[in-house]
Parts: C-alpha cells; structure tokens; sequence
C-alpha cells in the first residue's frame, strides 16, 4: 500500500509545475549586477552550451531596499486608514488627492472643546485623518530619501 501511495504522489507532483522547477537563483551576486538584460545574454550563453532547449524568459534583480519598502508598506496602511475614514462619510475616496480627501473628511467634524483637549485622552484635537495624512507627509520624504540612496544587489 505505502509504494503505491508513493508512486501516486510522484505522479501527481510530476504532473504539477511550478515556477521553481524553471527558475535560476543566484547566490551572492556581485553588489552592483543590476542590469537584467546582462543577466539574461549570461544564462542565455551558459544554456545555450548546455541544454539546446533552455531558453531565458525572464529576469529579475532584487535589490537591497527593504528599508524603502517597509516604508512605502507603511504608507500604503495610512493612506488606507483615511480612505476608511473618508469613505465612512460616504465620501468617494480618491488617492490622488489626499489633502482634499482629508479636508472633506474633516469638514463636518464638531470641534473639540477645549476641556476635552487637556484631559489625556483627547490628546492634541487634531482629527484622526490629519494625524494620519501627517505621518503619510512624513513617509513621502523618507521615501524619497531612501530612494535616492544608492542600493545594492540582494542576495
């Protein structure tokens, strides 16, 4: 029974491909390898010598720009918590332009009376949506400087 259910299960994962049964990971690229297209002419060679069959479809270069990345994730989130609060307003969301977004958002909020504003929790009075379209102001110039940074090639 056990070599029979083994047999079936090779031929079921024969029968299923997956892109890492066609794919080439290079371990500890050299840091400044960035260009695909030098990439592809390399294993389009090395295959070519090879395996008269293997052709190189596609390349891609991971850099390293996790900071960058978990950045701009970070945005993301923000900017769907003030699309969450715009629309909860019934107020169509429009990505492009946030400030305006926020404005509308903010719009019919009652002010906060200035009790609330010093006990602990009112905090600064400042609605939700501006705290969030601040620190989506703040993400955009970390972004851009992260983005001009020079990267490497990730291994």
């Amino acid at each position: 029974m056990n070599l029979v259910s083994r047999r079936r299960e090779v031929q079921l994962d024969e029968s299923q491909q997956t892109t890492s049964d066609y794919s080439v990971q290079v371990s500890d690229p050299p840091k400044d390898a960035f260009d695909p297209e030098e990439w592809k002419a390399f294993f389009s060679q090395q295959f070519d010598d090879e395996h008269e069959a293997a052709e190189v479809v596609a390349v891609t270069v991971a850099l390293n720009n996790e900071r960058l990345i978990r950045t701009l994730v970070e945005r993301r989130q923000l900017i769907q918590n003030i699309a969450a609060l715009v629309e909860s307003k019934n107020i169509p969301f429009d990505p492009t332009n946030l400030d305006e977004m926020v404005e509308r958002c903010c719009a019919n909020d009652s002010p906060v009376p200035t009790w609330k504003k010093y006990l602990c929790c009112a905090g600064d009075a400042s609605s939700p949506a501006r705290k969030y379209l601040q620190k989506v102001r703040k993400l955009d110039e970390k972004a851009r400087r992260l983005a001009q940074k020079k990267k490497e090639v990730s291994h």
